[in-house]
C-alpha cells in the first residue's frame, strides 16, 4: 500500500505498514478493527506531518461487525478434548519410575524400606530379579520428582489433523504449559524432523553390517525393524530412540548424518540417510500421576477460554466506545470536528492502553446469557440435525458444526471447499458460539444413542 506518482487516495486491507508518508490528511475504516490496538496502528498514519487530520470509521450500530470479528477468537480456541490429545502427545509414559523401583529393588530384597517419608516394598524371586516383582510406592505430601524429563516429538501434520487446529495455536498452548505461573511443565525446543529413514543399496546383508557397525542403527533394528522380514532399509522416531536408551538426541543425529560415509567391509554401495515429518520438539517429564494430568488439563483449558474471553471482552470494549461516539450519518461527521466526541475517544484509548494487561478482558460478568427464541432453536436444531444427517460419515463434534454454520475455517474443514456448501456454511452468524456448539453437541448425543432424525 503506497501512494503513486499524482495519486490522492489509497485503498488497502489491514496492511498499511508499508505507507510511508508524512502528508496523510484522512484515514478511513470501511468496518470496525479488530481491537484498539489495531485502531490506533492504522490511525496512526495520518498527521505524521503535525498538520490536523482526520479519522473516520463506518460502524454497524446493530453489531453485525461485532459478530464478524469474534469468528477470530473463536478459531482460536479447542475443547477438553483437543486438550487432552495435546497432553496425550506431550507427556510420554516413561520408564523413570520402573527403573528406580528396580533398582531399590534389587538393592533390597525382601525388605521394607523407609526413606524420604516414601515406602518401598520389594518382593522378588529367591534367585535373581523378574518381571514378577510386585513393588509398592507411596510418596508423601512432598512427591519426589523422579523423572529428570526426556526430549519428545510429535508430527505436527497429525497433531494438526487430530486437535482440528492451526499449528501456530498449538505452540502457542505449548508456550502456555511452558511458562505456567505455578510450574513450568515443559520446555520448548525447536522443531525439527523426527523421523529417520535409512537404506542400504547393498540389500539386507548390507543393513545388518552396518548394524554391527552403528550401535544405533542396532538399536532401532532391535526395537523397530520386523526380524521376520528381510528388508534393506528402516525408519523410526530417532529422538524417541535417544530418550529410550539414555542418549543425546543431537549427538544420536550427528552420527546417524555421518552414516552415508561409514566404509562397510564387503560392501562398495553407500548408505541412504534421510529425515522427514517435522516435528514439534520439547523437553517433558513423563512421569505425571493422575492428579498432575487433572492439574494441567485444567488449567491449559481454563488459560485458553480466558484468553478467548480477554479477546471478545476488548472487542466488545472498542464496539461500544466507538458506538458512544458515533454520529447517525456521515454528513454530521463531515461538516465540522466534534471536538468533545474526539476528546473523549482520546481519554478511553489512553485508558485502555493504561490499564495492566491481566485486568484487559479479566472480568466477564459483561456477557449475559445468550437465550435464542423458539423460533430460532427450532431452526438451529433443525439445521444441525440435517448437517448430520448428510454428513454423519465425518468425525463431527459440536464445535465442528459451529464452525462451518458460522463460517470459521480449519486445517480439516477449510474455506475453499466447505465454503461452497451454501446451506450450511455462515448459516447461523446471528447466534452465540458457544451455546451453538452445545446445541450441536447435544443433538450429537442423541444421534448416537439412536434418536431418529
Amino acid at each position: 500500500s503506497s501512494f503513486r506518482p499524482g495519486q490522492k487516495a489509497v485503498v488497502s486491507t489491514q496492511s498499511t505498514g508499508g505507507l510511508d508518508k508524512a502528508n496523510v490528511r484522512s484515514v478511513i475504516h470501511y468496518s470496525m478493527p479488530k481491537s484498539f490496538e489495531n485502531y490506533v496502528q492504522e490511525i496512526g498514519r495520518a498527521g505524521r506531518d503535525g498538520i490536523m487530520a482526520h479519522c473516520h470509521i463506518f460502524i454497524d450500530e446493530l453489531g453485525e461487525d461485532l459478530s464478524e470479528l469474534s469468528k477470530h477468537a473463536h478459531s482460536n480456541t479447542v475443547d477438553r478434548y483437543g486438550v487432552q490429545q495435546l497432553l496425550l502427545s506431550v507427556f510420554k509414559p516413561c520408564a523413570c519410575v520402573a527403573l528406580l523401583q528396580r533398582s531399590d529393588a534389587c538393592a533390597k530384597k525382601d525388605s521394607l524400606v523407609l526413606e524420604d517419608s516414601s515406602t518401598y516394598l520389594a518382593s522378588t524371586a529367591d534367585d535373581d530379579f523378574s518381571d514378577d516383582v510386585d513393588i509398592l510406592i507411596n510418596m508423601d505430601e512432598r512427591k519426589l520428582v523422579i523423572c529428570p524429563g526426556h526430549s519428545v516429538t510429535f508430527p505436527m501434520a497429525e497433531l494438526v489433523n487430530t486437535m482440528d487446529v492451526p499449528e501456530e495455536n498449538i505452540t502457542t498452548m505449548l508456550t502456555y504449559l511452558e511458562m505456567c505461573p505455578f510450574r513450568s511443565w515443559l520446555k520448548l525446543q525447536q522443531p525439527l524432523k523426527s523421523t529417520c529413514h535409512i537404506q542400504c543399496y547393498g540389500g539386507p546383508a548390507h543393513l545388518t553390517a552396518l548394524a554391527q557397525e552403528a550401535a544405533t542403527i542396532l538399536a532401532a533394528v532391535r526395537f523397530y525393524a520386523d526380524l521376520e522380514q528381510p528388508t534393506n532399509e528402516i525408519q523410526f522416531p530417532y529422538i524417541e530412540l535417544a530418550s529410550r536408551m539414555g542418549w543425546d538426541p543431537y549427538i544420536v543425529k550427528r552420527e546417524l548424518h555421518e552414516l552415508d560415509q561409514l566404509v562397510i567391509p564387503g560392501f562398495k554401495s553407500s548408505v541412504l540417510v534421510e529425515f522427514k515429518d517435522l516435528s514439534f520438539h520439547v523437553h517433558a517429564p513423563g512421569n505425571l500421576t493422575d492428579e498432575e494430568v487433572d492439574e494441567v488439563t485444567d488449567y491449559l483449558y481454563n488459560r485458553i477460554v480466558a484468553q478467548k474471553n480477554a479477546e471478545l471482552r476488548r472487542l466488545c470494549e472498542l464496539h461500544k466506545t466507538l458506538v458512544s461516539v458515533a454520529t447517525s450519518s456521515h454528513y454530521e461527521a463531515a461538516c465540522e470536528v466534534d471536538f468533545d466526541r474526539d476528546r473523549f475517544l482520546k481519554e478511553k484509548i489512553t485508558n485502555y492502553f493504561s490499564e495492566r494487561p491481566e485486568e484487559q478482558g479479566s472480568d466477564w460478568l459483561w456477557r449475559k446469557p445468550y437465550q435464542p427464541s423458539t423460533h430460532i432453536l427450532a431452526i438451529v436444531e433443525r439445521d444441525i440435525r440435517s448437517f448430520i444427517n448428510k454428513h454423519s460419515n465425518l468425525p463431527l463434534t459440536g464445535r465442528v458444526i459451529a464452525r462451518i454454520m458460522q463460517g470459521i475455517p480449519s486445517p480439516n474443514y477449510p474455506a475453499y471447499s466447505w465454503g461452497r456448501v451454501r446451506e450450511y456454511w455462515r448459516k447461523h452468524l446471528d447466534v452465540d458460539f458457544e451455546w451453538l456448539v452445545q446445541s450441536a453437541s447435544n443433538v450429537i448425543a442423541r444421534y448416537r444413542l439412536g434418536d431418529s432424525f
